[in-house]
Protein backbone atom coordinates (compact mmCIF):
# COMPACT_ATOMS: atom_id res chain seq x y z
CA UNK A 1 0.00 0.00 0.00
CA UNK A 2 1.17 3.39 -0.86
CA UNK A 3 1.61 5.86 2.08
CA UNK A 4 -1.27 7.93 2.82
CA UNK A 5 -1.47 11.72 2.52
CA UNK A 6 -0.78 14.00 5.65
CA UNK A 7 -2.55 17.22 6.60
CA UNK A 8 -6.02 18.26 5.53
CA UNK A 9 -7.53 15.57 3.40
CA UNK A 10 -10.95 14.08 1.91
CA UNK A 11 -11.63 10.28 2.00
CA UNK A 12 -13.95 8.58 -0.19
CA UNK A 13 -15.76 5.89 0.97
CA UNK A 14 -17.79 3.78 -1.57
CA UNK A 15 -20.11 0.62 -2.23
CA UNK A 16 -22.82 -1.19 -4.18
CA UNK A 17 -26.23 -0.34 -2.57
CA UNK A 18 -28.52 -3.62 -2.13
CA UNK A 19 -25.35 -5.82 -2.98
CA UNK A 20 -26.85 -8.38 -1.20
CA UNK A 21 -29.03 -8.79 -3.86
CA UNK A 22 -26.64 -9.72 -6.45
CA UNK A 23 -26.28 -13.34 -5.05
CA UNK A 24 -22.43 -13.32 -4.52
CA UNK A 25 -21.75 -12.84 -7.95
CA UNK A 26 -18.18 -12.37 -7.99
CA UNK A 27 -17.99 -10.75 -11.79
CA UNK A 28 -20.34 -7.77 -11.22
CA UNK A 29 -18.03 -7.03 -7.68
CA UNK A 30 -14.64 -7.35 -9.64
CA UNK A 31 -15.97 -4.82 -12.71
CA UNK A 32 -17.65 -2.62 -10.06
CA UNK A 33 -14.12 -2.72 -8.47
CA UNK A 34 -12.29 -1.90 -11.39
CA UNK A 35 -14.51 1.08 -12.19
CA UNK A 36 -13.50 2.61 -8.68
CA UNK A 37 -10.09 1.76 -8.61
CA UNK A 38 -9.53 2.83 -11.93
CA UNK A 39 -11.31 6.68 -11.30
CA UNK A 40 -9.34 6.43 -8.29
CA UNK A 41 -6.25 6.45 -9.33
CA UNK A 42 -6.79 8.19 -12.28
CA UNK A 43 -7.44 11.30 -9.33
CA UNK A 44 -4.56 10.46 -7.33
CA UNK A 45 -6.38 8.74 -4.76
CA UNK A 46 -4.68 5.68 -2.14
CA UNK A 47 -6.28 2.99 -1.44
CA UNK A 48 -6.83 2.74 2.58
CA UNK A 49 -9.90 -0.03 2.93
CA UNK A 50 -10.67 -3.11 0.47
CA UNK A 51 -13.88 -4.96 2.18
CA UNK A 52 -15.76 -6.69 -0.64
CA UNK A 53 -18.05 -4.45 -2.44
CA UNK A 54 -16.72 -1.64 -0.61
CA UNK A 55 -13.78 0.58 -0.73
CA UNK A 56 -12.26 3.63 0.62
CA UNK A 57 -9.60 6.24 -0.83
CA UNK A 58 -7.79 9.05 0.78
CA UNK A 59 -7.24 12.75 -1.23
CA UNK A 60 -4.66 15.07 -0.61
CA UNK A 61 -7.57 17.58 -2.62
CA UNK A 62 -11.45 17.98 -2.25
CA UNK A 63 -11.96 18.19 -5.89
CA UNK A 64 -9.83 15.23 -6.72
CA UNK A 65 -12.39 13.64 -4.44
CA UNK A 66 -15.51 14.61 -5.88
CA UNK A 67 -14.24 14.47 -9.44
CA UNK A 68 -13.98 10.70 -8.66
CA UNK A 69 -16.84 10.22 -6.64
CA UNK A 70 -18.93 11.77 -9.93
CA UNK A 71 -16.69 9.63 -12.75
CA UNK A 72 -17.57 6.84 -10.83
CA UNK A 73 -20.99 7.14 -10.93
CA UNK A 74 -21.07 8.04 -14.81
CA UNK A 75 -18.95 4.96 -15.67
CA UNK A 76 -21.61 2.59 -13.81
CA UNK A 77 -24.47 3.95 -15.11
CA UNK A 78 -22.90 3.42 -19.23
CA UNK A 79 -21.62 0.19 -18.27
CA UNK A 80 -23.95 -2.45 -19.48
CA UNK A 81 -25.31 -4.72 -16.49
CA UNK A 82 -26.72 -7.00 -18.23
CA UNK A 83 -30.11 -8.86 -16.25
CA UNK A 84 -29.30 -6.38 -13.58
CA UNK A 85 -30.20 -3.59 -14.95
CA UNK A 86 -28.33 -0.79 -13.35
CA UNK A 87 -25.73 -0.79 -10.68
CA UNK A 88 -25.77 2.10 -7.90
CA UNK A 89 -23.15 2.99 -5.67
CA UNK A 90 -23.22 4.93 -2.88
CA UNK A 91 -20.52 7.60 -2.12
CA UNK A 92 -19.42 8.98 0.76
CA UNK A 93 -17.46 11.45 1.66
CA UNK A 94 -15.50 13.27 4.72
CA UNK A 95 -12.81 16.13 4.84
CA UNK A 96 -10.15 15.75 7.53
CA UNK A 97 -8.15 18.13 9.28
Amino acid sequence: MSSLPTGTVTFLKTDIENSNRLGGRQDVFDRHGAIIHRCAQSHSGTKFYDGGDGYGFVFEEVASALKTAAEIQQLLQQEDWGALGSLESEHRTRFDP
